[in-house]
Parts: structure tokens; C-alpha cells; sequence
């Protein structure tokens, strides 16, 4: 007798783990499914029964057709769109369905259901994480317009467009010129911790101890003597310090210590 599969199931809905990596939001997002329309989330959710029991030839061959056909109609079921973001086999595919998804969604007027927000955030990292699983295309002008729609991300399908347009040497060069355009100008909380974020992980892709020393000691030759910048909330001004500083300074080989 064939036992039974015991392992726990994070989500009633999808027994795939999310693609955002983050659980908190998918309740919600099945709030918006049945808002737009309880009968079409019933039937996506079919749909995606259907698509998991078929035979990998048959997923291949006719599965995101079927799924492309569950999202027509109800584009709020986040385990289809991510079903959907996984099937797709090219990161070309992945930005063209984002844009047909934005399309579909920016068409949608229904109370329950905001086109705009962070539905519409989980979906999109849905489809940056598949990207960073993708092979990069061969092709340099797909390659560029790939990099150009993850231009504003800070995430591992970021990274590897900017290794694969611009080096490992292009990359370290390009952060280092975003920081001294962001301590030599305006800066907000935004942009610093997008920064921060881009040099954490153009750090960690550095395998030698000795290299990412180096560039640490550049970044804070950058960075010194710009470690907090001011912000105006309503009438008063605040000091803060730069998301990038205790990064560059560990990078550096030292500790930063805010004075008083």
C-alpha cells in the first residue's frame, strides 16, 4: 500500500513555496481573488489542481496555455500567476507576461481588488525571482532589455544581469559611481537602502577575501565623511544614518561608531 505524503504544506491553496519568499501577504491575496469573483477563483484553482497532475510533456506542451487561460479570467489568484511565472521558460517570456499582467490588471475596476499596491509588488518578484533562475539570453539586445527591466531591483536577477552586461570589475565600478552621485547629491531613505542593498549583494558575490577588502576600503573612501544625511519630515529635520555606512565600514575592515 503506497503510504501517505505527511510532509506539511505551508499553504492550503499551492503546495509550491512562494516565490517572494515572504508568507505574510498570500491570505490577502486570495482575499482579492474572491473578491474579483469567488466562481473564478474556484475554477483557477482547478486549473492549477489540473496543471500539477499532468505529465511533465504535457505541462510543457500545453500547461501555460492552460494557466494563461485561469489567469484571463481572474488575475488576482496569486498560486496561478506564480504557476504561471514558473512555467515560463525564458526570461524574455517572463518580462513580456509581466507587461501583459500589468496591461490586465491596470484594466481592472472592481471594489476588493487594488490594481496597484503590493498584490501587484508580490507578483513582480515572483517574476524577478524566476529570471535569477533563468539562463541569461545569448542575444545581447534580449540580454539589455532584460537588465533594463530589473534596472530599479536590488535582488539576485539584478545581479546577475549586471555581471553578465558589465563584469564583476563593471558591476564594483557601477556601485561605486551610484555612491558618490547619492553622497554628492540628494538622498532619501529609498535610494540609500536600495544602494545598501545592491552593494550587500555585489559584496557576497566577490569570492576573494582579499578583493572585497579592497573595494570596501574604496567604498569608504567614498562614503567618509558622508555617513548620515538629513531628511525633512513635516517641520522638523531629521539626521539619519546612510543604510550604505555600517555596510562600507564592515566591508572596510572597520566598525562605525556614531558620535553624538
Amino acid at each position: 500500500m503506497r503510504k501517505p505524503c505527511l510532509k506539511p504544506q505551508w499553504w492550503f491553496f499551492s503546495p509550491a513555496d512562494p516565490l517572494s519568499g515572504n508568507f505574510g501577504p498570500y491570505p490577502l491575496s486570495i482575499a482579492h481573488a474572491v473578491n474579483y469573483g469567488f466562481q473564478e477563483f474556484l475554477d483557477g484553482q482547478l486549473s492549477l489542481t489540473f496543471f500539477n497532475r499532468l505529465p511533465h510533456t504535457l505541462q510543457k506542451a500545453h500547461g501555460l496555455d492552460l494557466l494563461m487561460s485561469s489567469l484571463a479570467i481572474n488575475p488576482f489568484n496569486i498560486n496561478v500567476v506564480e504557476a504561471v511565472e514558473r512555467a515560463i521558460a525564458s526570461p524574455q517570456r517572463e518580462v513580456a507576461f509581466w507587461k501583459e499582467f500589468e496591461r490586465k490588471l491596470d484594466a481592472v475596476n472592481k471594489p476588493g481588488c487594488p490594481s496597484k499596491g503590493f498584490y501587484r509588488d508580490l507578483a513582480l518578484k515572483g517574476v524577478s525571482a524566476c529570471i535569477a533562475t533563468l539562463p541569461v539570453p545569448k542575444d545581447k539586445t534580449a540580454r539589455d532589455a532584460v537588465a533594463a527591466f530589473l534596472k530599479e531591483n536590488a535582488d539576485a536577477a539584478w545581479l546577475k544581469y549586471q555581471l553578465a552586461t558589465l563584469g564583476m570589475p563593471g558591476t564594483k565600478k557601477r556601485i561605486q559611481e551610484d555612491l558618490t552621485a547619492s553622497v554628492t547629491g540628494s538622498r532619501s531613505v529609498e535610494s540609500t537602502t536600495l544602494l545598501a542593498a545592491r552593494i550587500k549583494l555585489v559584496a557576497a558575490a566577490i569570492g576573494s577575501k582579499e578583493e572585497k577588502l579592497a573595494w570596501g576600503r574604496e567604498l569608504l573612501e567614498i562614503l567618509s565623511g558622508h555617513e548620515t544625511f538629513t531628511i525633512q519630515k513635516g517641520e522638523r529635520t531629521l539626521q539619519r544614518t546612510d543604510p550604505c555606512t555600517t555596510l562600507v565600514y564592515h566591508l572596510a575592515g572597520k566598525e562605525f561608531r556614531k558620535g553624538p
